[in-house]
């Protein structure tokens, strides 16, 4: 019986809760594929490659950090990392991986030799595939690479890379655009991508025993062996058109409103009324694939969709996303609007979230491995920290002067959302069978992306008529529609205009932080919910 039919039968008899019976069966099988497949990879090889998939996250994660900050571009490569952990289930880990780099190499360079704004955002489109293929393959191959006692180190490891390139790329951003240099955010990427993929490419072996690729060609009834290609034909395309379009959709026509456009328009309804209607499309077309005998495997199988545990993780992946991508396109924006900070000035005060975040990500695996404390009581305490940090945040003061006590609620935040983040990077393995291990992880990953790029969409809608309104009492027509376009505008203001607009800018910020609370509380509820009998404890 081929897996899809093997899941099929199963389906309805079995219902994985995130137990220990997942996580148990798991290490029983890597025990048994180590003790015939030879010793795990350490040494000097490993620590290669760990630091050429650290390096592949890095300049990966950073550059889309930088050019992503609108919430339309942050979901360019939504609906590709669950594929894409599909595609290295069928022809390995790293022929995945290296060909993510070289495609995300290649279309940087195009980016920052394009000549028009047309190929600039057709090649960072395709660019962006390759950079989301990056992190969803680095997330995963721990996984496949260490034991299950070493996936906690090891992912924090990756995290780390995660976080810290994530919060320092407005630094990053704001140096390139006060030297005028903007290509050079996309050159960069060339020869340090090109040098981390002859890393991977003689360190990584061509397979590892526990990979799905490392099984045994499939074979027709004849009895001969099919190529790997074949596979092909099992892939969802379908479903990732479903999930793209209803994650697109939605953002699109929130973006709509927070440009102005009203909400009876058809540019905000008709995708507001599609985005539905693709995921329920969606959903019922995974179950079909699943209880049906079709030959394509489903993107999410109905097995992981009704998975009570592996669901709040998703939102937990989501919230974590939401809450770690608005802090850091906010506070970076809250210094140089509301004090009159360079974008250098401002992006270096956001040092504490950077460090907190990145930190976090080794603190919490070791507290909660080394403490043997239940991986939910962790993603509680970090829920009620990045509650604290917002709530602070949120009651920031409209006065000219610096808030010293904002540092100390950024730390909250980066605690809060970074361990968060680890958590459900790591988790996937003890509540998901081995064999839907890529997929859910891709999921995972998909989920806190679009949780940042829906979050900054549901701020901004929902504090933008404020800001207008409040613009409109101090500036006319005209010069609130330029400012509003272009920012830079407001030195070109009178001095009276210029304080009363950076006063409104605080109290607009302020108003996205208490509406960011409700993530942060709804992070809390979201681990609560993953209760169990037995808790999962972090191995390492």
């Amino acid at each position: 019986m081929d897996e899809p039919s093997r899941e099929r039968s199963t389906v309805g008899k079995e219902n994985l809760s995130g137990s220990e019976d997942s996580h148990a069966q798991n290490e029983k099988s890597a025990a048994e594929t180590t003790k015939s497949s030879g010793e795990w990879i350490t040494g000097i090889r490993l620590v290669l490659i760990a630091l050429g998939t650290a390096l592949a996250l890095f300049v990966a994660q950073t550059e889309a950090a930088v050019t992503s900050t609108a919430i339309i571009s942050i979901t360019d490569d939504l609906g590709f990392p669950i594929i894409i952990s599909r595609l290295s289930d069928i022809f390995g880990r790293k022929q995945a991986l290296l060909t993510c780099l070289f495609v995300f190499v290649v279309f940087s360079g195009a980016c920052g030799a394009s000549q028009t704004m047309l190929q600039l955002i057709m090649f960072r489109w395709i660019k962006g595939i390759g950079a989301s293929g990056i992190v969803v393959i680095s997330s995963l191959y721990g996984f496949d690479l260490r034991p299950p006692e070493k996936w906690a180190s090891y992912g924090a490891v990756i995290s780390f890379s995660i976080t810290i390139s994530l919060a320092i790329a407005p630094i990053i951003g704001a140096a390139f655009a006060q030297v005028g240099e903007w290509r050079w955010v996309f050159l960069l990427n060339v020869p340090v991508g090109a040098a981390t993929m002859i890393l991977l490419f003689l360190a990584m072996p061509n397979k590892l025993p526990l990979e799905p690729a490392a099984a045994p060609l499939p074979q027709d009834p004849s009895g001969n062996t099919r190529p790997r290609y074949h596979n092909l034909s099992q892939l969802d395309i379908a479903g990732v058109f479903m999930i793209l379009g209803a994650s697109v959709l939605i953002t699109a026509s929130l973006q709509q409103v927070a440009e102005g456009a009203p909400w009876q328009s058809g540019q905000v309804l008709a995708p507001l009324i599609l985005s539905p209607i693709f995921l329920l499309a969606f959903i019922g077309w995974q179950w079909r694939l699943t209880v049906q005998d079709k030959k394509i495997i489903p993107l999410l199988s109905w097995r992981l969709l009704t998975n009570r545990v592996f669901l709040f993780v998703l939102l937990n992946s989501f919230l974590s996303g939401a809450i770690m991508t608005v802090t850091i396109i906010q506070v970076p924006q809250r210094f140089v609007l509301t004090k009159g900070l360079t974008p250098m000035a401002a992006g270096v005060r956001l040092l504490p979230l950077a460090t907190t975040l990145a930190s976090a990500s080794v603190i919490a695996v070791i507290i909660a491995s080394k403490g043997k404390i239940p991986v939910i009581y962790v993603m509680i305490f970090a829920g009620f920290l990045a509650t604290a940090g917002t709530v602070g945040i949120s009651q920031t003061p409209i006065s000219p002067g610096i808030w010293d006590p904002q540092y100390g609620f950024q730390i909250l935040i980066g605690f809060g959302a970074g361990t968060l983040n680890i958590m459900v990077v790591l988790l996937p393995p003890y509540i998901v069978e081995r064999k839907l291990l890529a997929v859910a992880n891709g999921a995972i990953i998909q989920m806190r992306i679009l949780g940042g790029a829906l979050a900054l969409a549901i701020v901004t809608v929902a504090s933008s008529s404020f800001l207008r309104r409040s613009l409109l009492e101090v500036l006319n027509p005209e010069e609130v529609s330029e400012y509003l376009h272009r920012t830079e505008t407001l030195l070109t203001f009178s001095p009276t205009q210029q304080a009363a607009v950076r006063e409104i800018n605080g109290k607009y910020y302020n108003l996205q932080s208490k509406i960011l609370i409700g993530f942060a509380v709804a992070s809390i509820i979201s681990s609560a919910l993953q209760w169990q009998k037995k808790q999962i404890v972090l191995k390492g």
